[in-house]
């Protein structure tokens, strides 16, 4: 644990709006996160009525997928609300109108993660769904995080 993060890359921090837009809308993470949402659309639809009774891992993937997703946007907003409230007016920037009606969109998955995690409690004994959930929710948060980071950067600069 200690290796990796001595070892580790340097963290980049979004504190402003326009940052935060550059990551955003880079093609990489907006390609990255249409399939993030297609699987998830995919499994809640087909795979989870079919096989959610007999695997908690569908329900636990949906949930972590949306997961990732929300907290990408809820840590780019407040990020941008943090530094308004130190002086830096980031609501001049039209994008940040765009994250808050994205809040919509939040509230949403937010919702569909505490009702298939609640499906997956449900069907599953506690004891199995909780450190599933932990490390997929944490594998896919790491992972969307470390692609939206890299997706703005070009190839011969990410490393």
């Amino acid at each position: 644990m200690v290796s990796s993060q001595l070892n580790a890359p340097q963290q980049q921090s979004v504190t402003t709006i326009a940052e935060f837009k550059h990551l955003f809308l880079a093609p990489g993470f907006l390609v990255f996160g249409g399939a993030i949402i297609l699987v998830a659309l995919v499994i809640v639809f087909f795979i989870a009525p079919k096989y959610g009774k007999k695997n908690m891992l569908w329900y636990i993937i949906v949930c972590s997928l949306f997961g990732g997703l929300s907290v990408s946007c809820t840590q780019g907003l407040g990020a941008c609300i943090i530094t308004s409230i130190r002086g830096e007016n980031q609501f001049k920037n039209w994008f940040i109108y765009l994250l808050m009606a994205g809040i919509g969109f939040v509230a949403v998955t937010l919702v569909t993660e505490i009702y298939f995690l609640n499906m997956a409690l449900a069907l599953f004994n506690t004891a199995m769904v909780t450190p599933t959930y932990y490390v997929i929710f944490t594998g896919c948060t790491l992972l969307q995080q470390s692609f939206s980071t890299k997706a703005s950067k070009p190839m011969s600069r990410r490393f």
